[in-house]
């Protein structure tokens, strides 16, 4: 999960959150220059654009790999 600076200046941050099942819960919440932790957060988040153009990495980088897999796969079951 990443740091999201979004187009207001405000960041969207993840972060855990164990329930009252035990179970955890991944999820985002909103800081503002107000938050202490506001400065060191910035230097390491990424805009929305930025978050889209790694996503979309991921999945042709998937994509590739699935194929080599899949020519790997059907090239051994030939032997």
């Amino acid at each position: 999960m990443y740091v999201i600076r979004l187009a207001n200046g405000r960041l969207r941050v993840p972060y855990s959150e164990l329930t009252e099942n035990e179970e955890i819960v991944q999820a985002y919440r909103e800081i503002g220059p107000e938050d202490e932790e506001y400065s060191s957060l910035m230097a390491e988040a990424v805009s929305e654009e930025e978050l889209v153009r790694i996503k979309d990495r991921w999945r042709r980088d998937d994509a590739a790999l699935r194929a080599s897999f899949e020519a790997w796969k059907a090239s051994s079951q030939e032997d």
